[in-house]
């Protein structure tokens, strides 16, 4: 019998000029035992710098977006969950 596949999580982290907290953010999300998460950076307009630290880790769970401009929180959320794959959507903000 074949086994039932594990729903997807996808964790969004919403940043802005938040390096050292969304690094904390994204390591903790790492760091979870559960076998199919999928983790999202959407950094809004800013340029803090954790892209490169992304290309770093590379972990193929990880998903960096940046906005051009400033949008709000509301639209970090709305890209988030646009590009998220995973069945269920969870927000680390």
């Amino acid at each position: 019998m074949p086994q039932p596949s594990i729903p997807t999580v996808s964790v969004i982290i919403p940043t802005y000029q938040r390096y050292e907290s969304t690094i904390r953010a994204l390591e903790s999300a790492r760091r979870q035992t559960y076998p199919s998460l999928q983790i999202l950076v959407i950094e809004d307009g800013s340029d803090s710098g954790i892209e490169g630290y992304m290309r770093q880790v590379e972990d193929p769970r990880l998903v960096y977006h940046r906005h051009p401009d400033r949008r709000g929180l509301p639209a970090v959320r709305n890209t988030g969950t646009r590009l998220a794959e995973g069945e269920y959507v969870a927000f680390l903000d």
